[in-house]
């Protein structure tokens, strides 16, 4: 009887040619880094693979492939397709499949209150409301009532500054943790915070309450920092956040975190940008629960940005110039961030059919990146635990599937969908596209991750 491997051998060989969603990246080695959008695999493929690799990858006529191969490798990962393959309708159902995501996602904004003053941020903290136990316990009401409709639970908690309200966050995220243990239900939490009043004993409270992700911005070192993100009294905050976080740092390294450090760049912090790397590499780049990640500055709205603009870089443009000076540099850091620009699904928030933003008076959001009155206003948490939704508007926020050719010839289409943000059309009523970031830095971005990932291990190499 022959083994399998001998069936394997004999198999009959299928006719295949790569994707559309392809992007090719020249490896520091010389050989290629892959990226597949719609798959969101990314491999390398050493130098001495890179002629037979683009017989593969930029010939015109296909391969006969099977599953003995080495060079099934690009089947299973997405590279190559089946010539008749639609990968369109394949997007298209990617798509579908996000957008319906089982999980109950809920960001809660327990306050618009802020202690912080940042001249680019685009909310009114004028708002003094506090979510009260009142509407604490509605959405816990909530989620108890509809737990067996989704797999799981992902609380987001988002502000203003969401620590504000700390004892609500702990008092809420702990009864909702019972409540999924009870039913078998996953739990995940997160938090955008500035980190001001990051404490190491209530980051332990809060990791036990089952936040395990950290947002927190550092944006440059403390002269540059202080300028752009100050307290309301005008004074800086930059060492206290820092030493939160180092404190942060001596946390056994059993316990599982992730502290993502966001980087808002403007025209000053780029032209230290090494500095900034080099500081924070001798701080935390020996310790990878602490990752890193890089953006302009954004204009995204509000009053406060317009004594700001000078300082602004170009948004596309720099978001690509900020990464090839990162793979310049002569430090390292976890941009694990930044792995996930590819390999995670982009589909903004705002777009899942089971995700809903919750303000502090119980009105119910898409988004938190934009006003919260006309189309995004979509519905009010009732004190019963019920939710009065408006679905003309919330199916608006689901069903902004662009009909753009420029969109189906673009390599990013897989990873993006065509839902990025689509705030554009729901709130404006125009087809305006809002190009996913990445697409503007693709190749830097690898780069980046090629540079570092000897150390951080996000690119598998392949043999062909």
């Amino acid at each position: 009887m022959s083994s399998t491997h001998d069936e394997l051998q004999t198999e009959k060989n299928e006719k295949y040619v790569a994707s559309r969603y392809n992007y090719i990246q020249e490896a520091k080695d010389g050989g290629w880094l892959v990226y597949n959008s719609l798959s969101r695999k990314i491999i390398e493929i050493p130098l001495r693979f890179k002629q037979k690799a683009e017989k593969i990858l930029k010939g015109t006529e296909g391969v006969e492939i099977n599953s003995a191969l080495k060079e099934y490798r690009l089947v299973k990962d997405g590279f190559l397709v089946k010539q008749d393959y639609h990968e369109g309708y394949a997007a298209h159902a990617q798509y579908l499949k996000e957008i319906g995501d089982s999980d109950l996602g809920l960001t809660i904004v327990p306050t618009f209150r802020c202690n912080c003053r940042c001249p680019y941020c685009y909310q009114d903290h004028e708002k003094g409301m506090i979510l009260g136990r009142e509407l604490q316990d509605a959405i816990i009401k909530f989620i108890k009532k509809n737990i067996s409709r989704y797999t799981g639970v992902q609380i987001s908690w988002f502000g203003g500054e969401p620590l504000l309200c700390s004892e609500s966050i702990l008092y809420m995220n702990n009864e909702i943790k019972k409540i999924c243990a009870m039913r078998y239900k996953t739990f995940k939490s997160s938090i955008t915070s500035n980190g001001y009043l990051l404490s190491k004993g209530l980051f332990e409270k809060l990791l036990s309450s089952g936040v395990r992700r950290y947002f927190i911005t550092v944006d440059g070192l403390k002269d540059m920092h202080d300028k752009q993100r100050y307290l309301a009294d005008g004074k800086g905050s930059y060492e206290r956040i820092i030493r939160n976080l180092e404190d942060i740092k001596t946390i056994a390294r059993t316990k599982d975190f992730i502290v993502n450090i966001r980087t808002n760049v403007s025209k000053e912090l780029f032209v230290r940008l090494e500095d900034y790397v080099a500081d924070m590499s001798s701080r935390f780049g020996d310790d990878s629960r602490f990752g890193f990640f890089f953006r302009p500055v954004f204009d995204w709205g509000g009053d406060s940005i317009d004594g700001f603009r000078d300082h602004l870089l170009d948004e596309k443009q720099g978001f690509a110039d900020i990464f090839n000076k990162l793979t310049e540099s002569k430090y390292d850091l976890n941009y694990l961030m930044h792995y996930s620009d590819l390999t995670q699904s982009s589909i903004c928030y705002a777009s899942r059919i089971n995700h809903f933003v919750i303000n502090p008076d119980g009105s119910i959001n898409k988004c938190t990146c934009a006003d919260t009155g006309g189309n995004n206003l979509v519905g009010q948490l009732l004190t019963t635990g019920e939710m009065e939704l408006d679905y003309g508007k919330t199916g608006m926020w689901s069903t902004q599937y662009l009909e753009d050719s420029e969109c189906e010839k673009c390599y990013l289409m897989g990873q993006c969908l065509k839902s990025y943000c689509v705030s554009g059309q729901v709130l404006n009523q125009t087809q305006s596209k809002n190009c996913y970031i990445a697409k503007y830095a693709c190749g830097e971005i690898l780069s980046l991750l090629d540079k570092c990932n000897a150390k951080y291990h996000y690119i598998d190499e392949i043999e062909l």
